[in-house]
């Protein structure tokens, strides 16, 4: 079962909206303002609750506010296995089977800050730090369990809030087109709680704190 908080993300959603059409505005009305949208696939590694490896990719906007700093849009849609939440719950498996993962996702929309450092050339580099929230879609997890019975796991997954930062570095491609690697460190407020409905075991996994890496292609306006 996922809980999701509706309000919580169309809120951030909108303001996320808001930002980016204003960002929009100013690349028409200022000659020096660039504005730039890209796509970017990612990967993160976790430490196994509840995930291990996290797969995805999302587009990304940003738009110059002055000098070298810019301001950043990101929506991400992101797919993961569900580690054995069972083990969560210390409950034993039957050994005879594969291992039962589910498979879960998020849909972030996130914002941040970014300074860009560049000499002239085609080569620059970059660190940015930010915000998302993530909404969770928790499969239900069932199988045997090593005494003959069985377990029926449903997850309550409430949004979550993203802590963001990245640094890597920016290759231009001519004029308008530029190619970036960051290597991106994010702490997760995760909040799962979950329920074994044949026993009526419960448990929580809590924050984790991903890292990755992540390929950006963009082009400028």
């Amino acid at each position: 079962m996922n809980n999701v908080r509706p309000g919580i993300f169309r809120r951030f959603a909108i303001a996320l909206g808001v930002a980016a059409a204003w960002g929009v505005g100013c690349a028409a009305v200022a000659q020096e303002t660039d504005f730039e949208i890209g796509f970017r696939p990612m990967i993160l590694g976790s430490r196994g609750e509840p995930a291990n490896d996290m797969l995805g990719g999302g587009l990304v906007a940003g738009w110059r506010w002055r000098d070298d700093w810019y301001f950043g849009l990101g929506l991400d849609s992101v797919t993961f296995d569900y580690e054995r939440p069972h083990q969560a719950l210390e409950i034993q498996q039957d050994p005879d089977i594969k291992t039962l993962d589910g498979s879960n996702s998020f849909t972030r929309v996130a914002g941040w800050a970014e300074r860009r450092y560049t000499r002239g050339g085609p080569w620059s580099w970059f660190w940015n730090a930010g915000l998302g929230v993530a909404s969770i879609d928790a499969d239900v997890v069932a199988g045997p369990t090593i005494s003959g019975g069985a377990f029926d796991i449903l997850t309550d997954a409430s949004d979550e809030v993203h802590l963001l930062s990245s640094i890597g570095l920016r290759r231009s491609l001519g004029e308008n087109w530029a190619l970036a690697g960051a290597f991106h460190l994010e702490h997760h407020f995760t909040d799962y709680k979950i329920t074994d409905t044949v026993s009526g075991a419960t448990g929580k996994i809590g924050a984790h704190s991903p890292i990755g890496a992540s390929v950006t292609l963009s082009y400028r306006f």
